[in-house]
């Protein structure tokens, strides 16, 4: 993943969040105006961690032993894009690394690799969609070449006719 296309702060927060993945929980509320997310908050019974960037607010507590997060979005569509995509970043990003956590993951387990889907142009940049693939166990492999040469033989029974 480029730079540009994650940003991240000099301490390796996402940028307009100001957020690290252990900072938010699992169960996360968006609400527009700033003072909406202290106003939610403000029923936590414990907060842990308050962040203030421009107009996004965001703050992780508890309310009765379960861990929320209640971020602002501030005005307008763009504000929600920009938060929402950071939080899929924060969820799912390696952000030391850049990968993708779960394909990442499965990458290291034995038989699995990356395939080329299809590759299309999208504003002047060249976008390839990849799917993940495990590849056959040495018995399915067996029994594929079994098919084949069997196949083979009838074919050929079939040309001396």
């Amino acid at each position: 993943m480029e730079k540009s296309e994650l940003v991240l702060k000099p301490d390796g927060s996402v940028y307009h969040l100001a957020l690290f993945p252990h900072k938010i929980a699992d169960t996360i509320i968006l609400v527009g105006d700033p003072e909406r997310s202290e106003w939610v908050s403000s029923f936590f019974d414990t907060i842990e961690i308050s962040r203030h960037n421009r107009e996004i607010i965001s703050y992780t507590g508890y309310y009765k032993n379960k861990r929320f997060t209640v971020i602002s979005t501030g005005m307008g569509t763009d504000n929600i894009d920009i938060v929402v995509n950071e939080l899929d970043a924060l969820a799912n990003i390696d952000l030391e690394k850049r990968e993708i956590k779960k394909i990442a993951a499965k990458l290291k387990e034995k038989g699995y690799t990356l395939v080329p889907l299809s590759i299309y142009f999208k504003d002047r940049l060249a976008k390839i969609e990849i799917g993940l693939a495990k590849g056959k166990k040495a018995t399915d492999k067996r029994e594929s070449i079994k098919s084949k040469d069997v196949e083979r033989e009838l074919q050929r029974a079939r040309a001396k006719k």
